[in-house]
């Protein structure tokens, strides 16, 4: 990641924006691995995924000054190849390696492959979740996911709203503006699949929070706080199991 560092500001704030987003899902990948009372070594991969599963952003940024995979490169498909290129990583045991490969390729997918292997799927799973827990404070910190200098008016299409009133995940072909972009990471919550999760973004006050960055008078209309209500009542149903 160091390899990347620039003499331009807004080049490094961007750069070390993506490795503590690294690192602190490469944490919560490593207690949602815990949660599940997975072994040491299942919990290893977990957190090493965790932390190489964006490494492909430094490159992305590095060449093309965005993070917008549409204008760009496929992050997740250049962090693989990334990993695949690095002779160290095959110095790691077969299984090991596979599953760092297929959980940092479809990390960013809209839909995972219905054919793939159920331990490859369970990995795939746990970073999408574990991703999910952080890009939220990214998005408080840094609205629109990238450090931007100009903020234009919150301005949503029909497509993506009447997503979020169906409780469904929107389309990235439907995003059109960055209010757009927002109310897609809002229906995130639609595709997790560990309560843990959940509960994280519940009892933490992170998904709160980004909530808030949405403008008041939009956050109370119903999609929003229908999606506030789906994640309190999928974290207190977390918690009663753990009474």
């Amino acid at each position: 990641m160091r390899t990347f560092d620039s003499k331009d500001e807004y080049m490094n704030a961007n750069f070390s924006l993506k490795e503590v987003h690294s690192k602190k899902v490469q944490k919560h990948s490593k207690n949602l691995a815990k949660s599940l009372d997975l072994n040491q070594k299942d919990i290893l991969l977990a957190e090493t995924i965790g932390l190489l599963h964006d490494i492909g952003r430094f490159y992305q940024f590095f060449t093309y000054k965005t993070y917008k995979d549409t204008i760009s490169v496929n992050h997740a498909a250049c962090s693989a190849r990334i990993l695949q290129n690095a002779q160290f990583f095959h110095d790691l045991p077969n299984n090991f390696f596979h599953q760092l490969m297929v959980a940092t390729y479809y990390h960013n997918v809209f839909l995972l492959p219905s054919q793939l292997a159920s331990e490859d799927l369970f990995f795939c799973k746990i970073i999408r979740d574990a991703d999910k827990m952080d890009i939220f404070r990214v998005i408080i910190e840094n609205p629109g996911g990238v450090i931007r200098t100009d903020k234009g008016p919150f301005v949503w299409s029909t497509e993506i709203w009447s997503a979020l009133e169906q409780g469904k995940c929107c389309l990235y072909s439907d995003v059109k503006s960055e209010a757009d972009r927002t109310l897609l990471q809002l229906s995130w919550i639609y595709d997790i699949s560990f309560p843990y999760t959940y509960n994280y973004l519940y009892s933490s006050g992170v998904f709160q929070e980004f909530v808030n960055v949405i403008p008041q008078t939009v956050r109370e209309m119903e999609p929003i706080q229908k999606a506030l209500n789906f994640v309190k009542k999928k974290s207190e149903a977390f918690s009663s199991l753990k009474q």
